[in-house]
Parts: C-alpha cells; sequence; structure tokens
C-alpha cells in the first residue's frame, strides 16, 4: 500500500516538474515587442485589440476582445497586461507541448513527432496550441487508463468554463473547443446515464459565456452581438474576402484522400473520435481553404497534428495511416495548391543558410564592402601584395578582397602582455612580414576631424600594445593617407623599409614617482620619450588580481600649451614603456610635444604608492612636431578708438586649466577661456573678442581670440545670440619683455575697443631681454 502511494506521489511531481520546466523556458522565451502594427497593411483591428482597458466602446471583431492576451497588439497596454499576456501565452503552450511529450513517453512515438516537427513544426513557440489544445486533451483522455476518472463531471465542468473564455480570445478558438469537447462528450454519454453531464455542461458554458461578457463589455448588447458580428463575419469572409485563384484538381484529390485515410483509421481503431475529428477536418478545410492563402497555416499544420494523434494509440495501421497522411500533406505544402501560391517545404531547414555557390572571398566582401571600402588610388599601391591592418579592423581587407596577412595577436586591445606583444614585434622584425600596414582610425573615431590614436575604454593607441606600435612604425614608412568612402575616416597606409631597424632603447635617466603627482618629461631629446615604470603590486593588489579585477590607472599628460590629455593604460603592457612626447594626435603622425605628466590610481592599496621610474628614448622617423597655435596679434592699433569700462558682462573661466586665477607669474603659455557680451539682457555681442595685454608704461598689445559656443549662457539668460559670446586664446608669453602687465578683456566694436577693467588678470613675465 505504502508503494502504491509512493509511485502515485513520485509520478505525479514529476509531471509537476516537466510542466514546471517546460513553463519556464517557454515563460522566458516570450517576448511581446511595440510592432509595427497596421503600417502598410489594412489590419487596422491590431490597433483596437486594448480597448477593453480604456474608452467606452467595445471591441467586437473575429479577433475577440481578450485577443490581447495571446499578443495581438500594436503594444501591449501596460506592464500588468504584458505579464498576463507573457504568462498566458505560455501556459497554452506549456500545456500543448507537455501533452504531446507525455504521450510520446508513452506510446514511444517518438519517429512520428520528428516527422511532423521537421516537415511542418519546427518550432516551440507553436501559435496553434491556441486552437489545437482541445483535440489534443481529447486524446489525452481518451487513451488514458484513467478515463473515467478524467471525464468526472468536475472536470467537464472546469472545461466548459474554459471553452466560454476562448470565445472572448478569438472566437473560432472558442468555436473550435466547443465542438470538439461537444461532439466528443455527446458520444461518450448520449447512451449512458451520465448524459446530464452534457446538459450541465452546457448550461455551464452559457452561464460562463454570459458572465464573461458581462466583465468585459461596456454594453451588455455586445455579448449578442458578438455573436453577429462573428456570424456575418465568417459569411462575408467565405463569399467575399477571397482572392481570385483556381485550386488545382490534384489539390481536392488529395484532399479528399485525407479524409477518407482518416476514417479508414476511425472506422477500424477508434469510432469513437469519428465525428469529432471529421468536424475538425471539415473546419480545417474552410479555415484554410475559404481564403487559399491561408491553406498551410489553417489545414495543413493541423491536420499534421490530428495524424500525429492516432499514433498516440497502438497498431500498425495507426502509423501507415500516418504516413500516407503526412506524405499526402508535404505535397501540398511543396507544390503550389493555385498558381502563384507560396510554397513551404520542411526539407529547406536542411538547406545550409549561405549560398556556397560564392566564393569565401566574394561573400566576405559583400558583407563589408558598403561599409569598408577603400579608395582607388590606395588599392592600386596594394594590388595583391600582403597586408596587415592595426589596430584591427580587417573589416577593410576583406570587403576589398586584399592579401590578408595578420600579426600573431592580430587585435590591438587583446594584445594585453608583454608576451603577445612581443610576438607581433618578432613578426614584423621577421622576412615573413606583410609588404603593407593599413593603419585605420579605432572604433571611436566617426568624423574627418576625430583623434584617430583615440581608442575604446579611453585608451592612447600607442600605449595598449607599445612593442607592437613601435616596431611599425620603426619599419614601416607612410606612403598614403586617405579616407575610407564611408562617413570619411581618416587611415594611412605604410609601407615595409628596405631594411629591418631593431628598437634602440637609450636610458634618459632614471627617477622615483609617486601617484597623483605631475612630473617634467625630460626637455631636448631628440626623438620618442618613454616611460617605463615598475609598478609594485601590494599583496592585496595580487589578490585582486587573481580573485576579482585589477584597478584602474590613468595617465594625464599636459602639452607645453598647457591642455590635459587623460588616459586609462594597460597596466601590463606599461613595462613594455608607456608614450609620452611627442604625442601622437592625428594622422600623419602629428604630435604634439609634452610637457609634464601624472599617474593616477583610483584607490589605495593596489600598488605601492612610490614606484621607480627609467625616463628611456627610442628613434622613431616620420613623427611631426604640431607645433601650438597662438593667438595672432592685432595691427594697426591706432586706427582704433580705444576706451575703458568697470561693467563689463563676461568672465575669464579659466586659465591655464585652473580656475578662480587673478594672478600669473611667468607662465610660458596663457590659455585663457571664458566669455563676453555687450549686454546679457538684450543678448547683444562684441563683433570680436580679444586679449589685452598692457604694461607699466600704457603700452598695450591686442591679441585675436576664437570663439567658443556657450549653451550654458542661453540656458541662464534666455537668448540665444549669447551661443557665440564664448572665447579661448592662446598666448606665447615669449614675445613679451620681462616685466609687470595687466591682461583684461576686450570687446571690439567697427573701429572701437572696449576694455573691460573689471576682466582682468595681474601677469609677471621674468624674461631678461625683450623679443
Amino acid at each position: 500500500m505504502f508503494n502504491k502511494i509512493s509511485n502515485y506521489l513520485s509520478e505525479k511531481y514529476n509531471m509537476i516538474g516537466i510542466f514546471a520546466l517546460l513553463f519556464l523556458y517557454n515563460f522566458l522565451s516570450q517576448k511581446l515587442y511595440t510592432s509595427s502594427g497596421s503600417i502598410d497593411n489594412v489590419e487596422q483591428w491590431i490597433n483596437v485589440t486594448n480597448q477593453m482597458f480604456y474608452g467606452n466602446q467595445d471591441f467586437l471583431f473575429s479577433y475577440g476582445p481578450l485577443y490581447w492576451i495571446v499578443g495581438g497588439t500594436t503594444s501591449s497596454f501596460s506592464l500588468l497586461s504584458y505579464w498576463v499576456s507573457v504568462a498566458f501565452i505560455s501556459f497554452v503552450i506549456t500545456l500543448f507541448w507537455f501533452i504531446i511529450f507525455i504521450n510520446l513517453y508513452k506510446n514511444k512515438s517518438y519517429f512520428y513527432f520528428a516527422i511532423t516537427y521537421f516537415l511542418f513544426i519546427g518550432t516551440l513557440n507553436f501559435s496553434a496550441s491556441f486552437f489545437l489544445w482541445p483535440i489534443l486533451l481529447i486524446i489525452y483522455i481518451d487513451s488514458s487508463d484513467k478515463k473515467l476518472e478524467l471525464l468526472s463531471l468536475q472536470n467537464i465542468l472546469i472545461i466548459s468554463v474554459v471553452i466560454a473564455f476562448f470565445f472572448y480570445i478569438r472566437f473560432f478558438y472558442g468555436l473550435i473547443a466547443f465542438l470538439s469537447f461537444g461532439s466528443y462528450f455527446f458520444i461518450q454519454f448520449f447512451s449512458k446515464e451520465e448524459f446530464k453531464k452534457i446538459i450541465y455542461a452546457f448550461i455551464v458554458f452559457l452561464f460562463s459565456f454570459i458572465v464573461f461578457g458581462l466583465l468585459i463589455f461596456n454594453d451588455y448588447d455586445n455579448i449578442l452581438n458578438y455573436l453577429i458580428m462573428n456570424s456575418q463575419l465568417s459569411l462575408g469572409n467565405s463569399v467575399d474576402m477571397t482572392i481570385d485563384v483556381v485550386n488545382s484538381n490534384f489539390t481536392f484529390k488529395l484532399v479528399g484522400l485525407i479524409f477518407i485515410l482518416f476514417n479508414i483509421y476511425l472506422l477500424l481503431r477508434n469510432r469513437q473520435l469519428l465525428i469529432t475529428i471529421n468536424i475538425l477536418l471539415l473546419l480545417f478545410f474552410k479555415l484554410g481553404f475559404s481564403r487559399t492563402d491561408h491553406y498551410f497555416a489553417y489545414f495543413v499544420i493541423p491536420v499534421s497534428i490530428l495524424a500525429l494523434l492516432i499514433t498516440f494509440y497502438n497498431g500498425k495501421l495507426n502509423k501507415i495511416i500516418f504516413l500516407l497522411i503526412t506524405a499526402c500533406l508535404y505535397y501540398l505544402s511543396v507544390n503550389p495548391v493555385y498558381s502563384g501560391a507560396t510554397i513551404y517545404n520542411g526539407l529547406d531547414k536542411l538547406k545550409a543558410p549561405i549560398d556556397f555557390e560564392k566564393k569565401y572571398e566574394e561573400r566576405m566582401k559583400n558583407v563589408y564592402i558598403d561599409k569598408y571600402r577603400l579608395n582607388q588610388n590606395m588599392l592600386d599601391l596594394i594590388g595583391n601584395a600582403t597586408i596587415d591592418v592595426y589596430p584591427y579592423n580587417n573589416e577593410y581587407l576583406f570587403a576589398n578582397k586584399l592579401n590578408y596577412l595578420h600579426r600573431p595577436s592580430f587585435q590591438n586591445y587583446m594584445t594585453l602582455t608583454p608576451k603577445l606583444d612581443e610576438m607581433n614585434k618578432q613578426f614584423f622584425e621577421s622576412k615573413e612580414r606583410p609588404k603593407f600596414i593599413l593603419w585605420t582610425s579605432s572604433i571611436v573615431c566617426s568624423t574627418f576631424d576625430c583623434n584617430p590614436f583615440n581608442d575604446f575604454d579611453n585608451k592612447h593607441i600607442m600605449n595598449e600594445d607599445p612593442l607592437t606600435t613601435t616596431v611599425i612604425l620603426q619599419n614601416y614608412h607612410i606612403v598614403s593617407t586617405n579616407m575610407a568612402n564611408h562617413e570619411q575616416i581618416p587611415m594611412m597606409l605604410l609601407q615595409e623599409n628596405n631594411n629591418t631597424q631593431k628598437s634602440d632603447i637609450e636610458i634618459l635617466n632614471t627617477q622615483t614617482m609617486t601617484f597623483n603627482t605631475w612630473y617634467d618629461v625630460p626637455k631636448n631629446i631628440n626623438g620618442i620619450i618613454k616611460l617605463v615604470p615598475n609598478f609594485k603590486f601590494t599583496i592585496r593588489g595580487h589578490l585582486k588580481n587573481l580573485l576579482f579585477r585589477g584597478n584602474i590607472v590613468k595617465i594625464k599628460y599636459k602639452t607645453i600649451d598647457n591642455r590635459i590629455y587623460e588616459y586609462r593604460l594597460n597596466i601590463i603592457n606599461s613595462k613594455s614603456g608607456i608614450w609620452i612626447s611627442p604625442l601622437p594626435v592625428e594622422f600623419p603622425l602629428n604630435a604634439e610635444k609634452i610637457q609634464s605628466v601624472m599617474l593616477s590610481l583610483n584607490s589605495d592599496n593596489y600598488f605601492e604608492n612610490s614606484f621607480e621610474i627609467n625616463w628611456i628614448k627610442i628613434d622613431v622617423p616620420s613623427i611631426t612636431i604640431k607645433e601650438p597655435r597662438f593667438s595672432n596679434v592685432l595691427q594697426n592699433n591706432d586706427f582704433y578708438k580705444i576706451s575703458e569700462i568697470n561693467n563689463c558682462a563676461g568672465s575669464t573661466d579659466i586659465i591655464n586649466q585652473e580656475t578662480g586665477i587673478s594672478t600669473l607669474t611667468n607662465p610660458s603659455i596663457i590659455d585663457i577661456q571664458g566669455w563676453l557680451a555687450k549686454s546679457t539682457n538684450d543678448g547683444e555681442l562684441f563683433d570680436n573678442k580679444l586679449i589685452t595685454i598692457s604694461d607699466e608704461k600704457g603700452n598695450k598689445h591686442f591679441l585675436y581670440t576664437d570663439n567658443t559656443n556657450r549653451q550654458d549662457l542661453v540656458d541662464v539668460f534666455g537668448k540665444s545670440n549669447l551661443l557665440n559670446a564664448g572665447y579661448k586664446a592662446l598666448i606665447d608669453t615669449s614675445k613679451f619683455a620681462g616685466g609687470k602687465y595687466i591682461l583684461n578683456v576686450s570687446g571690439i566694436d567697427k573701429s572701437n575697443i572696449t576694455i573691460c577693467k573689471n576682466l582682468h588678470v595681474t601677469l609677471t613675465i621674468n624674461n631678461k631681454d625683450d623679443k
């Protein structure tokens, strides 16, 4: 007794577990997106399926007022309705497959299921589940050893309520369920004392249908109108919503043969399903062929499931009939049932989705050519010679069918250690190296004037794989600079030198550094200056690297005109040398001199705060120094009438990267930014803005500024003209004699210069000789 109870509970929990796993899979797979709705089609019904949630009108159509629950909307009405839909869809689809899998396990019909799934279904997200679940449940009940228990009055009444509910999802969902269960119950209970179950079931169905209608519709008359609407739509669809085609005679012969084969099985093996199956066959024929372009979805697929269901009963005849019906259905699916009909060949799943008649090179070209086409002049230079690409965009080489010969670690951001970097270095110093290298901008460079050396994760390309970049620049020379056809992104083509140059490192000096401190870069060095740090991990740092992740180390570069660049470093590759000065900022290898650098760490106790570094020099040809663009001096001062006022609207916001500056002592360069307006109330500006430098004798030097946009002023004062109120200037103080000066912001209007005395900075220059 105990064993029987234990086995029963074990079987029950196994069934629940399987259902739960199937439901979980379906639930997590369902995604209901906002669709394109009725754009470019005539399916405007999809825009009003949510109408039960708003307004006072009711949605009356063949798609029911609850059709939103199966995802039939342009967009879910609310978060709650979305999750209700996902849960309901998942439950019905899970129920469908659960019944299928139970019967497969019980009857070992795996082979026949595989045929049906392969030829006709092909997905677990099976939308036909919403109208096929009734016949599956009937077959499950009919073939079960517990058939009488499953056909209890309680279960029948529950089914009646569910049928009524499905009528309001989509009318034909409810109709198929009603006719399926109705015909089956009629056969089961017609000649028995249990006929009253049919009466009770119908009463409960009718009551449920009315109750659901009262809950759904604003106007209770629409319960009846819903029935009228669907009866009229059914008639209209059959008569006037047809397409002007003629089905082939062979189509009808095959459909007739399918009916005959089903009835042979039903008459010889399963008469209790005779009426039910024939009703469904007639319904599916009507649905599939009234608009004959629906024949695959509403006839072939559901009939293939009916054919599969007969294999759930024992007997060789069942299997033979299944195979014959499946053959007929397959023929209908792969041959047009009317001229111009779409065909559905399940065997196409075995076809590779790639056109292998085209050569591999041609297919790769077609993938990338639209975005990565190269200039023809550059292609002529390359010809059929070997070529690599740096830092990583090999799409250019495939798009243009070039002779790609890549370095061992062919993406700079994945050349993460000195060993990998050294492999690349040896490759480019060998005879096997490619003749050309296409050096492109990084992925973050999206305009023609971007800095091509900026890489993602805010890294500078020269410091990602320093051995690789150095050996390339030492052994290749630029032969072309150009723009790719897409978005005009800068790039340069390099060709190998005749001789191989090995890296020759000269140690300039050694010093001790600490984080978050500025250090001057060695001056008057003819070559590339690099910094080689000897970072020392703390015990905590080693543990973080082993068990978690490393910290962020950044480097700040201060140019000779006091601008700041900040980049993240590759910690491990830093030991191969951090590129310092001159720092490349644009093609072709234009670089800016750096006066000082700072290394910073985002937390304590990762590195020891103090560390030794070596300043080293290497020789790299082709680097061009980009000189600062200093502000021009205003000529012919005598032409202008000069006045001074104390109440200018403006500000000197930033001087040499600092705010709040009132005194400058011996700066080599003055980098000044701010804004100036004639009137913020009226949004009136000067024609131009100047920087005035006055010496102790009253001599004045006027320097032009560049305009900068100041959206912040527009936001504060509400005047659009103030967008152009900003200015910036870069001043070389070496042109001035030693002494004390006053720096003012000034405005120029036609022949008038207005010096703003309230916008001033005291300036001391220690130059001994007049320039």
